[in-house]
C-alpha cells in the first residue's frame, strides 16, 4: 500500500503547476472541502516519507515536494481570505499572509518547516519564492522567513495573545500550528522567534483556553472572550491539538494531554493486540463520518487505532492495523482517483499516521535537517524508489517497483560512494558487480523491473 500511495503523491505533486485533480473541491471557508488543508496534509505526508523512507533518494521527492508546497499560492487555495478580510476586518486587501488568517499563514509555515527539515532544501528561503498573484495582478511576494515572521508580527499585535483565523475568532489548533510555525524556523535557521513569543503564547493557552476538566477550549472570541461549540470536534474541547501536539512547543503539556487521552486505552489496545495472528489482523471497521462528514469511510478509524498503536507503543498492532486497513479500504485505482476509499482530508490523515515512524512531524521539527549518510540513488521516473537509506553510513537498502508499466531497463544512478571501491548490489534476482569512479559515482542496471524487489548495495 505504501508505494502505491506514494504513487499516488508523485502522480498529484508532478501534474502540470496549475493543477490540482486529485484534490476535493467545494466551499473553501469553513467545511470539509478546503484546499488549503487538504494540500498541507500531503505536503506534511510527503515530507514524513522523505524523510523515514527516502533520506538517500532524494532528488526527485524533494522536487515533488516542492511543487505541493509551490501549490499553496494557487489562487484557488487562498482567494477566500479576500472575502472573509472584507467582511470580517473592513479590509479590503487580498494578501493571505498579513493579517489574521493564521489558518493559512502558520499551516503554510509549518509546511515549509517540514520541507526544509526533510529534504535540506533552501529554496522557499530566496525572497518572493512564493508569491501569491491577485486576479488585479497586484503581488504579494514572501518566503520562509517573511512568512515567520509576518506570524510572529500577529502575535506581537495581539491583546489576547492568539491571533485569529476568521476575523476576530482565535482557535486553539490555529494558533498551536502558529507556535510550530516559529519554533520549526528557530530550529532551521538559528532565530529566536518562539523563545520570545513562547512565554507569553503559553500564558494564553493556560489560562484563556484552559478548562477545569483538563481541556482546552476550540475556539474563543478575541473581542468579547466567548467560546462555543463549532461541531469540529467532540463538545468543542480537547487535550491536544495540532499536528505536533505541543510535543515540540510545550513538552510538559504534551506529556500531560497523552497521559489523559491513554485513560482506558491500554486495555483496549491489548485487545486488539490479542487479535493480531501471525502478524496479521483479520478485522474490519465500520465506517466513520470524516472531517465536517463530507463521506464517511472505514479510513477515519483505521487512521484511529494506528495513531492509538503507536501511542502506547505497541509496533506490531500498528503494522497490522496498516496492513489491515489497506486489505479493507484499498480501491486498486491510481490518481487522480484515490488508492483507498477516503475523502481527500482522510487520506492526507491516514498517510501521515502511517508514515509517522520513527520521526513524527513534531521530531522532525525539533530535529530540522540532517544530511544523508552514505550512498545515494536516483532514477529515471518510470522507476519508483519506495524506500532508500543507510543504516551504518556505507551500505544502501533500496526497495524498487515499476512507477506504471513494466520498465524493459531500470538503471539507477549511485553517488557518495566511496571512490575507486568495488561494491555488490543483490537481491530478488539481482546480483551485480560495480565499481565507483574516481567522484564515487557509478551507474547500474538492474535489468527488467516488472515488480517489486529489495535491494542491497555494500562495498564488496
Amino acid at each position: 500500500m505504501d508505494g502505491e500511495l506514494l504513487r499516488w503523491c508523485y502522480s498529484f505533486a508532478e501534474q502540470p503547476t496549475d493543477g490540482i485533480d486529485g484534490l476535493d473541491w467545494g466551499e473553501q471557508f469553513h467545511g470539509g472541502t478546503q484546499l488549503r488543508y487538504q494540500v498541507n496534509a500531503f505536503s506534511w505526508a510527503m515530507a514524513l516519507y522523505a524523510a523515514n523512507h527516502l533520506p538517500n533518494a532524494p532528488r526527485r521527492m524533494e522536487a515533488a515536494l516542492g511543487a505541493v508546497v509551490e501549490k499553496h499560492t494557487d489562487p484557488r487555495v487562498w482567494r477566500y481570505w479576500r472575502t472573509l478580510n472584507l467582511l470580517g476586518n473592513f479590509d479590503p486587501n487580498p494578501d493571505p499572509i498579513r493579517r489574521d488568517n493564521i489558518m493559512f499563514s502558520a499551516f503554510l509555515g509549518d509546511v515549509i518547516n517540514t520541507f526544509e527539515a526533510a529534504t535540506g532544501s533552501h529554496r522557499f528561503d530566496e525572497p518572493g519564492s512564493l508569491t501569491f498573484v491577485w486576479s488585479d495582478g497586484r503581488t504579494f511576494a514572501y518566503d520562509h522567513h517573511s512568512i515567520t515572521e509576518a506570524v510572529r508580527a500577529n502575535y506581537d499585535r495581539s491583546k489576547l495573545g492568539f491571533f485569529p483565523c476568521e476575523p476576530g475568532w482565535s482557535f486553539t489548533v490555529c494558533n498551536v500550528m502558529g507556535a510550530q510555525t516559529l519554533r520549526g524556523h528557530d530550529a532551521l535557521h538559528g532565530s529566536s522567534h518562539w523563545a520570545d513569543v513562547g512565554p507569553r503564547w503559553q500564558q494564553t493557552l493556560d489560562n484563556e483556553y484552559f478548562t477545569p476538566d483538563g481541556t482546552y477550549a476550540h475556539i474563543r472570541s478575541n473581542h468579547i472572550g466567548v467560546s462555543w461549540d463549532t461541531g469540529e470536534v467532540p463538545n468543542g474541547h480537547y487535550f491536544a491539538n495540532g499536528t505536533h501536539r505541543f510535543a515540540d512547543i510545550l513538552p510538559d503539556h504534551a506529556r500531560r494531554a497523552r497521559a489523559l487521552e491513554l485513560r482506558g486505552a491500554q486495555p483496549k489496545m491489548v485487545a486488539l493486540s490479542g487479535l493480531v495472528k501471525d502478524g496479521r489482523l483479520d478485522l474490519e471497521l465500520p465506517a466513520e463520518p470524516e472531517r465536517h462528514r463530507t463521506r464517511s469511510s472505514s479510513i477515519p478509524p483505521w487512521t484511529k487505532v494506528i495513531g492509538g498503536a503507536r501511542m502506547v507503543g505497541d509496533d506490531s498492532l500498528a503494522w497490522a492495523a496498516m496492513d489491515a486497513s489497506a486489505r479493507q479500504c484499498a480501491t486498486g485505482e491510481r490518481w487522480p482517483k484515490r488508492p483507498v476509499a477516503a475523502a481527500s482530508n482522510g487520506l492526507g490523515s491516514y498517510m501521515i499516521v502511517r508514515w509517522s515512524a520513527p520521526l513524527d512531524l513534531a521530531a522532525l521539527n525539533i530535529r530540522g535537517y540532517v544530511p544523508p549518510q552514505g550512498p545515494l540513488v536516483d532514477a529515471a521516473h518510470e522507476v519508483l524508489i519506495t524506500m532508500a537509506r543507510s543504516t551504518d553510513g556505507a551500505s544502501l537498502d533500496l526497495v524498487l517497483e515499476p512507477m506504471d508499466a513494466a520498465v524493459p531497463g531500470a538503471d539507477l544512478r549511485l553517488s557518495s560512494l566511496a571512490p575507486d571501491t568495488m561494491y555488490r548490489l543483490a537481491g530478488d534476482g539481482v546480483d551485480l558487480s560495480l565499481q565507483a569512479d574516481s567522484d564515487g559515482e557509478a551507474t547500474v542496471s538492474v535489468g527488467a523491473l516488472d515488480r517489486r524487489i529489495s535491494l542491497r548495495l555494500e562495498v564488496a
